[in-house]
């Protein structure tokens, strides 16, 4: 299942983690495209985020109706929103 997340920083700066839960890779989008990391992880790829990240509002994300995680994002494979929380589907 393909996950992608979008985090913002104050300054500007955009960063997506994308992957399938197993790999995941960490790029920095804005102002220039280039990878930061690959990870076994989401929780390991969030944590390398440089202070000030936060996942990106401007992108609907519902929360799951399962664990009530607030920001389940689509998944790019399915179409359905995905918890990365609790792998929920809905």
């Amino acid at each position: 299942m393909k996950i992608v997340l979008l985090y913002r920083h104050t300054d500007g700066r955009l960063a997506e983690i994308r992957g399938d839960g197993s790999k995941v890779e960490l790029w920095q989008l804005y102002p220039q495209r280039e990878l930061l990391g690959k990870h076994k992880d989401v929780d390991t790829a969030k944590a390398e985020l440089d202070e000030g990240y936060e996942l990106d509002k401007s992108v609907f994300a519902p929360p799951c109706p399962s664990c009530e995680y607030p920001h389940a994002p689509m998944s790019l494979e399915t179409g359905y929103y995905t918890c990365p929380e609790c792998d929920t589907e809905f």
